[in-house]
């Protein structure tokens, strides 16, 4: 659930995706579904895939009860899931115990549980056999940025806008087909020094899933493609002709120690790659693929997708045994291109040394970086590249972005810019301010992956926003001549107005607004051939 205050998921939304495999014994018949948001409207569907799993799924029990909220304290103190006797199934050959916890409440010093990392644990037949954190230090890399809440900060087991993640613990080399086994599980004891923790929760969903033996000792599978993929879930990436990285994944019994990948946007111009490692059973590694020659994306046309395929394991192209999940497509969408020189114009806010930015080529090579920025500083980097795929990396240590409603009010944090703008002409990109950790644009030069050159919409932009004193107003795009600049209040007052120019596409001018009231007002450009307007905040 992200935070929904002003917070806008776009006409298509937002989609995230479950493979909910392990849970197939509920999907017969008729079925109860439901959905505990009432923010937005959730629209939920199911896809089928044809084929044969790395191992049949023969049952799936709760160990306890279903998804419950428990009582950090009871969980802490073993009221509440303690130890219990478990009979395995003896015609299942492979188990594994699935869990889901999330932390919530903001009670004790702490603020337990949904802002304190602690430390899970499964005992089996009175041994430790599993320790894990589910702290989500990450929240700030969400895709779903500029949400209306706390987005970007660590959490226990969830983020705003996100998918709280399971974590599954493999038995099979623990235990034995109908064996009679005892599971327990612990967490980390309510602190002595801070005794209000007690009152915290956990909603807890914790599973034991029963599967046939490995369906195949040999097979290698593409799971995902990171970039490039149009799927709105990698945007943070997305769209960019860096190397290519694909997540690939050992579907067989045995050890996979080599596979050699193919990867092309068009057929017959292929890039073939051999990775080498060690992957058990399940395991996964995310590969990434050099692109040597740029040529790989010159000439394609994205709607026809992106393909990653594995064409050999132990380097023989027959001893994968199920060759039906070797291949991946996806959709993707073409970088921006910039040619000709630009520079960099970034603006610091008041806690300038949270941010750094680096210029990367294709291979993550640092072409530039600025790692000591001075607060509330004008810095303007100018670069004319060779042909390539590059990509400019904006980060915040405190993953708060270089403007954060939160960051203002409890810390009087400022805002700040960053801008990518063609040397005598118009700004090519402006920088989100709350982007959490870190915004990433990509951009190609001296070559066009796309065969149709795109026309943008105008685009209006203010910095700072919300902003105390005073504004820059930018559009780029083309309202015609005679055109205005102006502030109007809520009631519909213009409480400030100026002439602005048209240069290349480009307008641009400042306001002092010290003297205005706190509060929301209106920013809007106009002329001849049309306006454009977004909101202000004064505070």
């Amino acid at each position: 659930t992200p935070y929904g205050i002003g917070f806008d998921l776009g006409p298509q939304g937002f989609t995230w995706i479950y493979d909910v495999t392990d849970y197939q014994k509920y999907l017969h018949g008729m079925v109860d579904l439901a959905a505990h948001n009432t923010q937005e409207l959730i629209d939920l569907k199911f896809a089928f895939v044809e084929g044969i799993p790395a191992r049949d799924v023969h049952d799936i029990q709760p160990i306890w009860q279903n998804w419950t909220s428990y009582n950090y304290a009871d969980m802490a103190n073993d009221v509440v899931l303690q130890a219990k006797q478990v009979v395995l199934s003896d015609t299942s050959q492979n188990f594994k115990i699935r869990t889901r916890l999330t932390g919530h409440g903001q009670v004790g010093n702490g603020a337990c549980c949904e802002w304190q990392d602690k430390q899970h644990k499964i005992i089996i037949n009175g041994v430790e056999r599993f320790s894990w954190s589910i702290w989500r230090d990450d929240c700030g890399k969400n895709p779903n940025t500029a949400q209306g809440g706390t987005w970007p900060y660590a959490r226990e087991g969830w983020c705003p806008g996100d998918m709280v993640r399971e974590f599954d613990h493999e038995l099979s080399s623990f235990v034995q087909p109908g064996e009679t086994i005892s599971v327990d599980y612990d967490i980390s004891d309510v602190p002595a020094n801070d005794a209000g923790q007690a009152g915290g929760n956990f909603i807890t969903a914790i599973d034991l899933v029963s599967y046939s033996a490995p369906n195949f000792q040999h097979d290698a599978t593409i799971l995902d493609i990171l970039n490039p993929n149009s799927y709105e879930y990698y945007k943070k990436w997305n769209p960019t002709c860096s190397n290519p990285r694909v997540i690939l994944q050992n579907n067989g019994a045995l050890p996979l120690t080599s596979c050699k990948i193919r990867i092309w946007v068009t057929y017959g111009n292929f890039v073939d790659y051999v990775w080498t490692g060690n992957l058990g059973f399940l395991q996964k590694e995310i590969v990434e693929i050099p692109i040597a020659d740029q040529h790989f994306w010159l000439g394609a046309n994205p709607t026809n997708g992106f393909y990653a395929r594995v064409i050999e394991i132990d380097g023989s192209s027959s001893l994968d045994e199920y060759p039906n999940n070797n291949e991946f497509k996806t959709k993707y969408t073409a970088p921006e291109v910039i040619n000709g020189p630009f520079f960099v114009w970034m603006v610091t806010n008041n806690k300038a040394s949270e941010n750094k930015w680096r210029l990367v080529d294709q291979n993550g090579s640092t072409i530039f970086e600025r790692t000591s920025l001075a607060n509330s500083t004008d810095y303007k980097d100018t670069f004319n590249l060779a042909p390539g795929c590059y990509s400019l990396i904006l980060e915040d240590s405190d993953d708060d972005g270089l403007g954060f409603w939160y960051s203002a009010q409890t810390e009087g944090e400022t805002s700040g810019s960053f801008r990518v703008r063609k040397v005598g002409g118009s700004i090519v990109e402006t920088f989100p301010g709350d982007f959490g950790s870190y915004h990433r644009y990509n951009f190609s030069v001296g070559f066009a992956l796309e065969l149709d050159e795109k026309v943008l919409p105008n685009e209006l932009m203010i910095f700072p926003n919300p902003s105390s004193d005073k504004i820059r107003v930018e559009l780029v795009g083309n309202v015609g001549s005679n055109a205005l600049a102006e502030i109007v209040d809520m009631n519909g007052r213009v409480v400030k107005r100026q002439n602005v120019n048209n240069n290349n596409q480009s307008y641009g001018v400042d306001f002092q607004v010290n003297d205005l009231q706190n509060g929301y007002y209106l920013v809007r450009i106009s002329g001849s051939e049309g306006s454009e307007t977004v909101p202000f905040i004064k505070q």
